[in-house]
């Protein structure tokens, strides 16, 4: 008899979306634009049609957004999570660095600012997208102080 196949378990939208977050991110590090513009917009389409989305599913959302260039779409998104905790530090990179792409130095100012204030308070939070994150996290905390001066 031949042997049985083991079929992957199927993964469900959020696993897609995710992975394709985390290609597109992969992507944009290592400078690949031609792949960043290939699948930002298909797994921005993923994660809207997940319909309601967690503080870490918005965060992709905001980043796919700033990586594709849409720095409004990626300012408003980061907004969505920034309107409930004012102080997430994930949310007011994506923001800045939004704020920094329009131009806009005086809100990326703020939102630096903001980041730099709360940062030792915030992560204390057991947040998942804290812990899904936490390489980045003090690279957003230097950003904000390079940008600063600090």
């Amino acid at each position: 008899t031949a042997p049985s196949a083991q079929a992957e378990p199927k993964r469900t939208p959020r696993e897609e979306a995710d992975e394709l977050f985390n290609l597109t991110m992969a992507a944009a590090e290592q400078g690949q634009a031609a792949t960043v513009a290939q699948t930002a917009p298909i797994a921005i389409l993923a994660y809207q049609q997940l319909g309601a989305l967690d503080d870490d599913a918005t965060f992709h959302l905001a980043s796919l957004h700033l990586v594709a260039g849409d720095f409004r779409a990626a300012s408003a998104t980061a907004g969505e999570i920034l309107a409930r905790a004012p102080n997430h530090v994930l949310a007011l990179s994506v923001a800045a660095r939004a704020a920094a792409g329009a131009g806009d130095l005086a809100a990326r100012r703020k939102h630096y600012e903001t980041l730099l204030a709360g940062y030792d308070a915030e992560l204390k939070k057991p947040l998942p997208e804290y812990q899904d994150h936490a390489r980045v996290l003090p690279m957003d905390r230097e950003a904000a102080q390079k940008a600063l001066g600090k």
